[in-house]
């Protein structure tokens, strides 16, 4: 979801310097959201075989929400984002997909967890595309981990299997505020954790902070335009309250 930064908190625990900088980093934020809500076009207006398709299955445990998303871009992966026109439309066994004008994308969130389904693509031409996407294997964060050091380097382990062919996992450094944050990340096959590096903690500040971890597996559909596509299930367990120390 899109961060939101509430100007009074900011205000009551920062100097005027880093409130200044809150500030700036936040107008960016809206300024980029607006500006790219508006880059997309009708998929209606290109070549049906021209577009790519994506199906995200995200799990959030502290949502306790299941976000099942569909993104079309025109031609690849990183072409423009297509949002869905001239009669095409795309379920998630048999919900329809809303549009998201903040992010681009169609959505459908559901209630609690839901492990898999299918995902059914028609598009203007009233072609059927049939794909199937199963989330990630289960993880979570291992007891004790409550405080990280902006002097040491920390090893983030994960409850759970062994990363495998097609999967990768992240974690992710964050201030409440959402203002300063870090991402690292694995894609080794037989990973079992992940490292944060002092000068990547150091990059969040000191005090409260949150610690998030995802796990991802990612399919090639099985059935899609020319341009192809690709579906990724996604796990994210716990949120963790942390502190950073010297």
């Amino acid at each position: 979801k899109s961060p939101a930064v509430s100007l009074r908190s900011l205000a009551r625990g920062a100097t005027n310097a880093s409130l200044l900088r809150a500030l700036a980093r936040g107008a960016l934020i809206v300024a980029t959201l607006a500006l790219g809500a508006c880059v997309y076009e009708d998929s209606s207006t290109v070549d049906q075989d021209r577009i790519h398709t994506e199906y995200w299955l995200a799990y959030a445990t502290n949502a306790d929400a299941t976000y099942v998303r569909a993104i079309f871009r025109h031609g690849s992966r990183i072409g423009t984002v297509l949002r869905l026109g001239g009669g095409a439309e795309i379920t998630f066994d048999g919900r329809p997909l809303g549009w998201n004008e903040a992010w681009r994308w169609h959505e459908l969130v559901l209630p609690g967890r839901i492990d898999g389904g299918r995902y059914v693509y028609v598009d203007t031409e009233g072609r059927r595309f049939e794909n199937v996407v199963e989330l990630a294997r289960d993880i979570d964060f291992p007891e004790g981990i409550d405080t990280l050091s902006q002097s040491t380097s920390s090893e983030i382990a994960w409850l759970g299997a062994t990363l495998g062919e097609g999967e990768s996992m992240d974690v992710w450094l964050y201030s409440p505020r959402l203002v300063d944050g870090v991402r690292t990340e694995s894609r080794n096959v037989g990973a079992t954790s992940v490292v944060l590096r002092r000068d990547e903690i150091a990059r969040v500040g000191l005090g409260a902070a949150r610690l998030s971890m995802r796990r991802y597996h990612e399919s090639t559909p099985q059935q899609a335009p020319e341009a192809g596509g690709r579906g990724v299930g996604q796990f994210e367990p716990r949120i963790l309250d942390v502190t950073v120390v010297p």
